[in-house]
Protein backbone atom coordinates (compact mmCIF):
# COMPACT_ATOMS: atom_id res chain seq x y z
CA UNK A 1 0.00 0.00 0.00
CA UNK A 2 2.80 2.40 0.86
CA UNK A 3 4.58 1.59 -2.38
CA UNK A 4 1.36 2.34 -4.29
CA UNK A 5 1.00 5.71 -2.52
CA UNK A 6 4.59 6.65 -3.29
CA UNK A 7 4.13 5.67 -6.94
CA UNK A 8 0.91 7.70 -7.10
CA UNK A 9 2.65 10.74 -5.62
CA UNK A 10 5.47 10.34 -8.13
CA UNK A 11 3.03 10.22 -11.05
CA UNK A 12 0.87 13.13 -9.90
CA UNK A 13 3.77 15.37 -8.74
CA UNK A 14 4.18 18.41 -11.00
CA UNK A 15 7.12 17.95 -13.31
CA UNK A 16 9.89 20.52 -12.76
CA UNK A 17 11.09 21.70 -16.18
CA UNK A 18 14.74 21.25 -16.91
CA UNK A 19 17.12 23.06 -19.16
CA UNK A 20 15.25 21.97 -22.28
CA UNK A 21 12.17 23.85 -21.11
CA UNK A 22 14.08 27.13 -20.94
CA UNK A 23 14.24 27.08 -24.72
CA UNK A 24 10.47 26.52 -24.88
CA UNK A 25 9.87 29.50 -22.58
CA UNK A 26 12.20 31.66 -24.68
CA UNK A 27 10.34 30.58 -27.83
CA UNK A 28 7.05 31.54 -26.19
CA UNK A 29 8.54 34.90 -25.25
CA UNK A 30 9.70 35.48 -28.84
CA UNK A 31 6.25 34.63 -30.12
CA UNK A 32 4.81 37.09 -27.60
CA UNK A 33 7.13 39.81 -28.95
CA UNK A 34 6.11 38.99 -32.51
CA UNK A 35 2.41 39.34 -31.66
CA UNK A 36 3.11 42.69 -30.04
CA UNK A 37 4.53 43.95 -33.33
CA UNK A 38 8.20 44.23 -32.32
CA UNK A 39 10.67 44.24 -35.17
CA UNK A 40 12.51 41.00 -35.96
CA UNK A 41 15.82 42.69 -35.13
CA UNK A 42 14.62 43.62 -31.63
CA UNK A 43 13.28 40.12 -31.00
CA UNK A 44 16.54 38.61 -32.23
CA UNK A 45 18.62 40.86 -29.97
CA UNK A 46 16.58 39.97 -26.89
CA UNK A 47 16.69 36.27 -27.73
CA UNK A 48 20.49 36.53 -28.00
CA UNK A 49 20.56 38.12 -24.56
CA UNK A 50 18.51 35.26 -23.14
CA UNK A 51 21.06 32.81 -24.55
CA UNK A 52 23.58 34.16 -22.03
CA UNK A 53 20.98 33.64 -19.29
CA UNK A 54 20.65 30.00 -20.30
CA UNK A 55 24.41 29.54 -20.15
CA UNK A 56 24.42 31.05 -16.68
CA UNK A 57 21.76 28.53 -15.59
CA UNK A 58 23.90 25.67 -16.89
CA UNK A 59 27.03 27.01 -15.19
CA UNK A 60 25.26 27.49 -11.84
CA UNK A 61 23.38 24.16 -12.21
CA UNK A 62 19.98 25.77 -11.78
CA UNK A 63 17.44 23.24 -13.09
CA UNK A 64 14.66 25.71 -13.87
CA UNK A 65 14.78 29.39 -14.74
CA UNK A 66 11.72 29.92 -12.55
CA UNK A 67 13.71 28.82 -9.52
CA UNK A 68 16.15 31.71 -9.79
CA UNK A 69 16.41 33.93 -6.74
CA UNK A 70 17.07 37.62 -6.53
CA UNK A 71 20.68 37.00 -5.48
CA UNK A 72 21.27 34.72 -8.47
CA UNK A 73 19.85 37.36 -10.83
CA UNK A 74 22.19 39.93 -9.28
CA UNK A 75 25.11 37.57 -9.85
CA UNK A 76 24.13 37.10 -13.47
CA UNK A 77 23.87 40.87 -14.02
CA UNK A 78 27.22 41.55 -12.31
CA UNK A 79 28.98 38.98 -14.50
CA UNK A 80 27.26 40.31 -17.59
CA UNK A 81 28.41 43.87 -16.96
CA UNK A 82 31.99 42.69 -16.54
CA UNK A 83 32.15 40.64 -19.75
CA UNK A 84 30.43 42.74 -22.42
CA UNK A 85 30.20 46.38 -23.45
CA UNK A 86 27.96 48.67 -21.35
CA UNK A 87 25.28 49.16 -23.99
CA UNK A 88 25.15 45.45 -24.80
CA UNK A 89 24.93 44.58 -21.11
CA UNK A 90 22.03 46.97 -20.51
CA UNK A 91 20.26 45.69 -23.61
CA UNK A 92 20.53 42.06 -22.46
CA UNK A 93 19.61 43.06 -18.92
CA UNK A 94 16.41 44.63 -20.26
CA UNK A 95 15.69 41.43 -22.17
CA UNK A 96 16.10 39.40 -18.97
CA UNK A 97 13.78 41.72 -17.02
CA UNK A 98 11.11 41.63 -19.73
CA UNK A 99 11.41 37.85 -19.97
CA UNK A 100 10.66 37.40 -16.27
CA UNK A 101 7.85 39.94 -16.59
CA UNK A 102 6.40 37.81 -19.40
CA UNK A 103 6.51 34.74 -17.16
CA UNK A 104 4.58 36.63 -14.48
CA UNK A 105 2.00 37.94 -16.96
CA UNK A 106 1.36 34.44 -18.34
CA UNK A 107 1.03 32.91 -14.83
CA UNK A 108 4.18 30.87 -15.19
CA UNK A 109 5.82 32.69 -12.28
CA UNK A 110 4.41 34.36 -9.20
CA UNK A 111 7.01 37.08 -8.51
CA UNK A 112 9.76 38.24 -10.85
CA UNK A 113 13.26 37.96 -9.32
CA UNK A 114 14.41 40.71 -11.69
CA UNK A 115 11.77 43.25 -10.71
CA UNK A 116 14.28 45.29 -8.70
CA UNK A 117 16.66 45.75 -11.64
CA UNK A 118 16.99 49.17 -13.23
CA UNK A 119 18.68 49.79 -16.56
CA UNK A 120 21.44 52.36 -16.43
CA UNK A 121 21.12 55.60 -18.35
CA UNK A 122 23.89 55.46 -20.95
CA UNK A 123 22.85 58.51 -22.96
CA UNK A 124 26.07 60.23 -21.87
CA UNK A 125 28.16 57.54 -23.57
CA UNK A 126 28.82 58.72 -27.12
CA UNK A 127 30.35 56.26 -29.51
CA UNK A 128 33.44 56.93 -31.61
CA UNK A 129 33.30 59.81 -34.08
CA UNK A 130 35.92 59.95 -36.81
CA UNK A 131 37.44 63.19 -38.06
CA UNK A 132 36.63 64.80 -41.38
CA UNK A 133 40.06 63.85 -42.67
CA UNK A 134 39.55 60.18 -41.81
CA UNK A 135 36.07 60.27 -43.37
CA UNK A 136 37.52 61.58 -46.63
CA UNK A 137 40.24 58.93 -46.46
CA UNK A 138 37.65 56.20 -45.98
CA UNK A 139 35.46 57.43 -48.84
CA UNK A 140 38.48 57.37 -51.17
CA UNK A 141 39.32 53.80 -50.11
CA UNK A 142 37.25 51.71 -52.60
CA UNK A 143 38.83 50.88 -55.95
CA UNK A 144 36.31 52.53 -58.25
CA UNK A 145 37.84 50.90 -61.34
CA UNK A 146 36.00 47.73 -60.26
CA UNK A 147 32.21 47.32 -60.22
CA UNK A 148 32.19 46.38 -56.56
CA UNK A 149 34.33 49.43 -55.81
CA UNK A 150 31.71 51.71 -57.32
CA UNK A 151 29.05 49.95 -55.25
CA UNK A 152 31.11 50.30 -52.07
CA UNK A 153 31.72 54.00 -52.74
CA UNK A 154 27.98 54.55 -53.23
CA UNK A 155 27.25 52.73 -49.94
CA UNK A 156 29.80 54.82 -48.04
CA UNK A 157 28.46 58.04 -49.54
CA UNK A 158 24.93 57.10 -48.46
CA UNK A 159 26.06 56.08 -44.97
CA UNK A 160 28.10 59.21 -44.37
CA UNK A 161 25.97 61.65 -46.37
CA UNK A 162 22.56 60.70 -44.97
CA UNK A 163 23.27 59.16 -41.56
CA UNK A 164 21.07 56.15 -42.25
CA UNK A 165 21.23 53.14 -39.99
CA UNK A 166 22.77 49.92 -41.24
CA UNK A 167 19.40 48.13 -41.45
CA UNK A 168 17.88 51.12 -43.26
CA UNK A 169 20.61 51.05 -45.91
CA UNK A 170 20.19 47.35 -46.69
CA UNK A 171 16.40 47.82 -46.63
CA UNK A 172 16.42 50.34 -49.48
CA UNK A 173 14.91 49.31 -52.80
CA UNK A 174 15.45 50.74 -56.26
CA UNK A 175 12.06 52.43 -56.00
CA UNK A 176 13.17 54.39 -52.92
CA UNK A 177 15.72 56.45 -54.87
CA UNK A 178 14.64 59.73 -56.43
CA UNK A 179 17.73 61.14 -58.12
CA UNK A 180 15.74 63.89 -59.85
CA UNK A 181 14.41 65.13 -56.52
CA UNK A 182 17.60 64.28 -54.64
CA UNK A 183 15.89 62.27 -51.88
CA UNK A 184 15.77 58.76 -50.46
CA UNK A 185 12.60 57.24 -49.06
CA UNK A 186 13.23 55.17 -45.94
CA UNK A 187 10.21 52.89 -45.60
CA UNK A 188 11.41 50.67 -42.76
CA UNK A 189 12.97 53.02 -40.24
CA UNK A 190 13.28 52.42 -36.53
CA UNK A 191 9.85 51.89 -35.03
CA UNK A 192 8.37 51.31 -38.49
CA UNK A 193 8.49 55.03 -39.30
CA UNK A 194 8.79 56.24 -42.87
CA UNK A 195 10.68 59.40 -43.81
CA UNK A 196 12.35 61.23 -46.70
CA UNK A 197 16.10 61.90 -46.47
CA UNK A 198 17.87 64.43 -48.72
CA UNK A 199 20.85 63.30 -50.78
CA UNK A 200 23.99 65.35 -51.28
CA UNK A 201 25.58 65.91 -54.66
CA UNK A 202 28.36 63.36 -54.12
CA UNK A 203 25.90 60.71 -52.98
CA UNK A 204 23.69 61.40 -56.02
CA UNK A 205 26.69 61.19 -58.32
CA UNK A 206 27.86 57.79 -57.09
CA UNK A 207 24.35 56.37 -56.75
CA UNK A 208 23.62 57.32 -60.35
CA UNK A 209 26.85 55.67 -61.54
CA UNK A 210 26.05 52.55 -59.51
CA UNK A 211 22.48 52.29 -60.79
CA UNK A 212 23.42 52.83 -64.42
CA UNK A 213 26.64 50.81 -64.73
CA UNK A 214 27.08 48.40 -61.83
CA UNK A 215 23.76 47.22 -60.50
CA UNK A 216 22.56 45.77 -63.84
CA UNK A 217 25.74 43.63 -63.94
CA UNK A 218 25.17 42.34 -60.42
CA UNK A 219 21.48 41.67 -61.07
CA UNK A 220 22.30 39.45 -64.09
CA UNK A 221 24.22 37.08 -61.82
CA UNK A 222 20.91 35.71 -60.49
CA UNK A 223 21.02 33.28 -63.49
CA UNK A 224 17.46 33.75 -64.64
CA UNK A 225 15.91 33.79 -61.21
CA UNK A 226 13.57 36.52 -60.04
CA UNK A 227 15.47 39.77 -59.81
CA UNK A 228 16.10 41.49 -56.50
CA UNK A 229 14.46 44.86 -55.92
CA UNK A 230 17.00 45.76 -53.23
CA UNK A 231 19.13 48.79 -54.01
CA UNK A 232 22.50 47.34 -53.00
CA UNK A 233 23.37 43.84 -54.22
CA UNK A 234 26.16 41.46 -53.30
CA UNK A 235 28.51 39.92 -55.88
CA UNK A 236 26.20 36.94 -56.46
CA UNK A 237 23.29 39.28 -57.24
CA UNK A 238 21.30 38.85 -54.05
CA UNK A 239 20.39 41.61 -51.65
CA UNK A 240 23.12 42.81 -49.30
CA UNK A 241 22.30 42.03 -45.65
CA UNK A 242 23.43 43.72 -42.43
CA UNK A 243 26.20 41.23 -41.73
CA UNK A 244 27.67 41.60 -45.21
CA UNK A 245 27.51 45.39 -44.92
CA UNK A 246 29.33 45.25 -41.58
CA UNK A 247 32.08 43.10 -43.08
CA UNK A 248 32.32 45.41 -46.09
CA UNK A 249 32.81 48.53 -43.96
CA UNK A 250 35.25 46.68 -41.66
CA UNK A 251 37.37 45.58 -44.65
CA UNK A 252 37.49 49.11 -46.05
CA UNK A 253 38.34 50.50 -42.61
CA UNK A 254 41.20 48.04 -42.26
CA UNK A 255 42.57 48.81 -45.72
CA UNK A 256 42.51 52.57 -45.08
CA UNK A 257 43.67 52.38 -41.46
CA UNK A 258 40.53 54.14 -40.15
CA UNK A 259 38.78 52.60 -37.18
CA UNK A 260 35.13 52.97 -38.07
CA UNK A 261 31.78 51.18 -38.18
CA UNK A 262 28.43 51.83 -39.87
CA UNK A 263 27.02 53.51 -36.78
CA UNK A 264 30.19 55.56 -36.33
CA UNK A 265 29.57 57.06 -39.78
CA UNK A 266 26.03 57.94 -38.68
CA UNK A 267 27.34 59.67 -35.53
CA UNK A 268 30.03 61.49 -37.52
CA UNK A 269 27.44 62.82 -39.95
CA UNK A 270 25.30 64.20 -37.09
CA UNK A 271 28.34 65.73 -35.38
CA UNK A 272 29.51 67.44 -38.56
CA UNK A 273 26.05 68.88 -39.16
CA UNK A 274 25.97 70.41 -35.67
CA UNK A 275 29.48 71.77 -36.08
CA UNK A 276 28.48 73.31 -39.39
CA UNK A 277 25.70 75.29 -37.79
CA UNK A 278 22.71 72.97 -38.20
CA UNK A 279 20.03 73.90 -35.71
CA UNK A 280 18.41 71.60 -33.24
CA UNK A 281 14.70 71.91 -32.46
CA UNK A 282 13.92 75.58 -31.84
CA UNK A 283 10.90 76.63 -29.76
CA UNK A 284 9.71 80.23 -30.26
CA UNK A 285 8.24 82.39 -27.52
CA UNK A 286 6.19 85.56 -27.65
CA UNK A 287 7.15 89.18 -27.07
CA UNK A 288 5.79 89.29 -23.52
CA UNK A 289 7.75 86.21 -22.51
CA UNK A 290 10.84 87.62 -24.25
CA UNK A 291 10.65 90.89 -22.33
CA UNK A 292 10.30 89.20 -18.94
CA UNK A 293 13.05 86.72 -19.79
CA UNK A 294 15.35 89.57 -20.80
CA UNK A 295 14.72 91.36 -17.49
CA UNK A 296 15.38 88.15 -15.57
CA UNK A 297 18.66 87.49 -17.39
CA UNK A 298 19.83 91.09 -17.05
CA UNK A 299 18.84 92.03 -13.51
CA UNK A 300 17.91 88.93 -11.51
CA UNK A 301 19.94 85.89 -12.60
CA UNK A 302 23.45 87.45 -12.25
CA UNK A 303 22.84 88.09 -8.56
CA UNK A 304 21.56 84.55 -7.99
CA UNK A 305 24.32 82.92 -10.05
CA UNK A 306 27.13 84.17 -7.80
CA UNK A 307 25.67 82.98 -4.51
CA UNK A 308 28.26 80.18 -4.38
CA UNK A 309 31.00 81.94 -6.34
CA UNK A 310 30.86 79.48 -9.24
CA UNK A 311 28.97 79.63 -12.55
CA UNK A 312 25.77 77.62 -12.98
CA UNK A 313 24.56 76.56 -16.42
CA UNK A 314 20.88 76.14 -15.49
CA UNK A 315 18.59 78.94 -16.64
CA UNK A 316 16.26 79.03 -13.67
CA UNK A 317 17.86 79.41 -10.23
CA UNK A 318 16.52 79.43 -6.69
CA UNK A 319 17.23 82.19 -4.17
CA UNK A 320 20.22 80.10 -3.04
CA UNK A 321 21.72 80.09 -6.53
CA UNK A 322 21.01 76.41 -7.17
CA UNK A 323 19.18 75.01 -10.23
CA UNK A 324 15.43 75.09 -9.75
CA UNK A 325 13.83 71.65 -9.81
CA UNK A 326 10.37 70.50 -10.83
CA UNK A 327 8.96 70.40 -7.31
CA UNK A 328 10.17 73.94 -6.63
CA UNK A 329 8.43 75.23 -9.76
CA UNK A 330 5.24 73.39 -8.83
CA UNK A 331 5.32 74.78 -5.29
CA UNK A 332 5.70 78.32 -6.64
CA UNK A 333 2.72 77.79 -8.94
CA UNK A 334 0.62 76.60 -5.99
CA UNK A 335 1.59 79.70 -3.99
CA UNK A 336 0.59 82.08 -6.79
CA UNK A 337 -2.67 80.20 -7.42
CA UNK A 338 -3.59 80.38 -3.74
CA UNK A 339 -2.72 84.09 -3.52
CA UNK A 340 -4.82 84.88 -6.62
CA UNK A 341 -7.79 82.82 -5.48
CA UNK A 342 -7.48 80.24 -8.26
CA UNK A 343 -9.11 77.08 -6.93
CA UNK A 344 -8.15 74.87 -9.85
CA UNK A 345 -5.01 72.83 -9.26
CA UNK A 346 -2.08 74.20 -11.27
CA UNK A 347 1.00 72.24 -12.36
CA UNK A 348 3.75 72.94 -14.90
CA UNK A 349 2.29 70.29 -17.18
CA UNK A 350 -1.12 71.91 -16.76
CA UNK A 351 0.28 75.13 -18.20
CA UNK A 352 1.65 73.10 -21.11
CA UNK A 353 -1.86 71.72 -21.72
CA UNK A 354 -3.30 75.23 -21.44
CA UNK A 355 -0.82 76.57 -24.00
CA UNK A 356 -1.76 73.89 -26.56
CA UNK A 357 -5.49 74.19 -25.89
CA UNK A 358 -5.56 77.98 -26.20
CA UNK A 359 -3.57 77.84 -29.43
CA UNK A 360 -6.00 75.30 -30.83
CA UNK A 361 -9.00 77.38 -29.76
CA UNK A 362 -7.56 80.33 -31.70
CA UNK A 363 -7.35 78.17 -34.85
CA UNK A 364 -3.65 77.32 -34.77
CA UNK A 365 -2.65 74.46 -37.08
CA UNK A 366 -2.41 71.11 -35.34
CA UNK A 367 0.89 70.41 -37.14
CA UNK A 368 2.39 73.62 -35.73
CA UNK A 369 1.28 72.72 -32.21
CA UNK A 370 2.86 69.29 -32.65
CA UNK A 371 6.18 70.89 -33.59
CA UNK A 372 5.96 73.33 -30.68
CA UNK A 373 5.28 70.60 -28.11
CA UNK A 374 7.87 68.23 -29.58
CA UNK A 375 5.46 65.35 -30.19
CA UNK A 376 6.79 62.61 -32.45
CA UNK A 377 3.30 61.82 -33.73
CA UNK A 378 0.39 64.11 -34.46
CA UNK A 379 -1.85 61.53 -32.79
CA UNK A 380 -0.40 62.60 -29.44
CA UNK A 381 -1.27 66.22 -30.17
CA UNK A 382 -4.84 65.29 -31.06
CA UNK A 383 -5.68 64.74 -27.38
CA UNK A 384 -6.11 68.50 -27.14
CA UNK A 385 -8.86 68.56 -29.75
CA UNK A 386 -11.51 67.26 -27.33
CA UNK A 387 -10.87 70.26 -25.06
CA UNK A 388 -11.92 72.78 -27.70
CA UNK A 389 -14.91 70.79 -29.00
CA UNK A 390 -17.22 73.26 -27.21
CA UNK A 391 -15.88 76.08 -29.34
CA UNK A 392 -16.45 73.99 -32.46
CA UNK A 393 -20.06 73.39 -31.46
CA UNK A 394 -20.49 77.09 -30.87
CA UNK A 395 -19.04 77.82 -34.31
CA UNK A 396 -21.33 75.23 -35.89
CA UNK A 397 -24.43 76.74 -34.27
CA UNK A 398 -23.37 80.26 -35.22
CA UNK A 399 -22.28 79.66 -38.81
CA UNK A 400 -24.12 76.60 -40.21
CA UNK A 401 -27.31 77.61 -42.10
CA UNK A 402 -29.54 74.98 -40.52
CA UNK A 403 -28.29 75.57 -36.98
CA UNK A 404 -28.42 79.33 -37.51
CA UNK A 405 -32.02 79.10 -38.63
CA UNK A 406 -32.92 77.15 -35.53
CA UNK A 407 -31.31 79.81 -33.34
CA UNK A 408 -33.18 82.60 -35.15
CA UNK A 409 -36.47 80.72 -34.82
CA UNK A 410 -35.88 80.26 -31.13
CA UNK A 411 -35.04 83.94 -30.69
CA UNK A 412 -38.07 85.00 -32.71
CA UNK A 413 -40.34 82.95 -30.50
CA UNK A 414 -39.04 84.85 -27.50
CA UNK A 415 -39.07 88.32 -29.16
CA UNK A 416 -41.60 89.09 -31.95
CA UNK A 417 -39.58 92.09 -33.17
CA UNK A 418 -36.34 90.07 -33.38
CA UNK A 419 -37.11 88.80 -36.89
CA UNK A 420 -37.43 92.29 -38.30
CA UNK A 421 -34.29 93.46 -36.56
CA UNK A 422 -32.30 90.45 -37.76
CA UNK A 423 -33.35 91.10 -41.38
CA UNK A 424 -32.34 94.73 -41.08
CA UNK A 425 -28.99 93.95 -39.41
CA UNK A 426 -28.11 90.88 -41.47
CA UNK A 427 -30.06 90.86 -44.75
CA UNK A 428 -30.21 87.74 -46.85
CA UNK A 429 -28.15 87.46 -50.07
CA UNK A 430 -31.30 87.90 -52.21
CA UNK A 431 -32.23 91.10 -50.39
CA UNK A 432 -28.68 92.44 -50.73
CA UNK A 433 -28.76 91.82 -54.48
CA UNK A 434 -32.13 93.58 -54.74
CA UNK A 435 -30.78 96.58 -52.82
CA UNK A 436 -27.77 96.72 -55.13
CA UNK A 437 -30.02 96.66 -58.20
CA UNK A 438 -32.10 99.47 -56.79
CA UNK A 439 -28.99 101.49 -56.00
CA UNK A 440 -27.58 101.04 -59.46
CA UNK A 441 -30.90 102.08 -60.94
CA UNK A 442 -30.91 105.28 -58.92
CA UNK A 443 -27.39 106.12 -60.08
CA UNK A 444 -28.37 105.61 -63.68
Amino acid sequence: MREFQEAYREETRPQVPGQDDVGALVDAFCEHMRRRGLSPATAKTRARGLTTLRRYLEAEQIPDVRQMTRAQVDGYVAGLRKRVAPRTAECWLGACKRFFGFLVETNRLLISPAEHLHERNLSHLVGPVISTKDAEKLLAGPNTSLPTGVRDRAILEVLYGTGLRRAEVVGLSVFDVDLAGGVLRVQHGKGGKERLVPLGQEAQKWLKMYLEKVRPLLARRMHGRDGEMALFLAQHGRALDCRALTRLVAALAQSTGVRVSCHALRRTMATELLRGGAQQRVVPFGEVAASYLENYLRWCRPGLCHQHGRPVRALWLTTWGKPMGYFTVRARLHQYAEALGITKRLTPHGLRHACATHLLERRAELRHIQELLGHASVATTQIYTHVSIGHLKETLQRCHPRERGNLETKDNDDDPDASARSREEDPSPARRRADQDLGSGDEG
